[in-house]
């Protein structure tokens, strides 16, 4: 099966989703063989309320995702860059990611948005460990969804906000579930519960994160903090001088039991009483 545009073909390689109003392809292009992703919608009322929209982030330089949109067989068609890579999802649980390694993808991910500028929607589609992509390296890169596409014009820095808190969360979900990295902590609770202007100042929070992050120690990172860990942390604290009283005690108990001991030893024994006779038996 052969996408064709005005200059170019698509050749579909694969369905990687198939439904009612949409189907999405892996392509690669008849010339070169590059791949692609392409978007095809078949439903004409969400044609209609998403064409505009996404005519505009195709005519945009710096979303360099987006390579085209056509219309083809009565359909509409978006055509986005393949990445290969492992969704985020896939790669934390099948691998061991060292701490500093997460870091350093959230480090990633967070610049490769800033560097492509992407409206509301997208950005809050793209804060998703499914749609995550990260390779050997580390590099990050997104793979495009458009779930409720029709009704992009409804989202905020809110949802933005909201979105990365998530995926941040996902990403160091060891570290909050022992509450042991308090910036990481706050981070999160800040996404949730603030308001944002816009995406640099969640792209510079996330960086002096980083940067407070990594003045702890191994130790202090892997210190729990939840509150069965401080309640015990304080439960050793409080017994070291408990012992130490408990010992004395038992010091001053064994020293008072021998000076008894030592002074009934030095007693006179009172006389002993004997018996010549039980009843008519003389006791010989």
């Amino acid at each position: 099966m052969v996408i064709q545009t005005f200059d170019k073909g698509y050749i579909v390689l694969s369905i990687l989703e198939q439904n009612e109003k949409s189907d999405v392809f892996l392509c690669a292009d008849n010339l070169d063989g590059k791949r692609y992703v392409i978007f095809r919608w078949k439903d004409t009322a969400a044609i209609a309320a998403i064409i505009k929209y996404i005519s505009d982030q195709v005519q945009r330089k710096d979303f360099y995702d987006v390579i085209e949109c056509f219309s083809y067989d009565k359909e509409f068609h978006v055509v986005f860059q393949y990445y290969e890579g492992e969704n985020l999802s896939d790669k934390l649980k099948q691998e061991n990611v060292s701490f500093e390694e997460r870091l350093e993808i959230g480090r990633n991910m967070f610049e490769r948005m800033l560097l492509l500028n992407m409206p509301y929607y997208f950005q809050s589609i793209c804060f998703n460990k499914n749609n995550v992509c990260v390779t050997r390296s580390l590099e990050v890169n997104f793979q495009y969804s458009f779930w409720d596409m029709e009704h992009f014009n409804t989202y905020s820095m809110k949802q933005v906000s909201q979105a990365a808190a998530e995926i941040v969360s996902f990403l160091f979900e060891k570290e909050l579930k022992k509450e042991s990295v308090d910036p990481i902590q706050e981070l999160v609770i800040r996404l949730k519960e603030e308001e944002w202007t816009d995406y640099m100042e969640i792209y510079t929070s996330y960086q002096e994160v980083c940067a407070e992050v990594e003045q702890l120690s191994e130790t202090e990172r892997k210190t729990p903090k939840t509150w069965e860990f401080r309640l015990w942390d304080k439960a050793k604290c409080l017994w070291k001088p408990v012992k130490r009283a408990i010992m004395f005690l038992i010091l001053v108990g064994v020293f008072a039991y021998m000076v008894y001991i030592i002074h009934q030893s030095l007693q006179p024994k009172p006389d002993q009483k004997s018996f010549d006779y039980i009843g008519t038996v003389e006791i010989k």
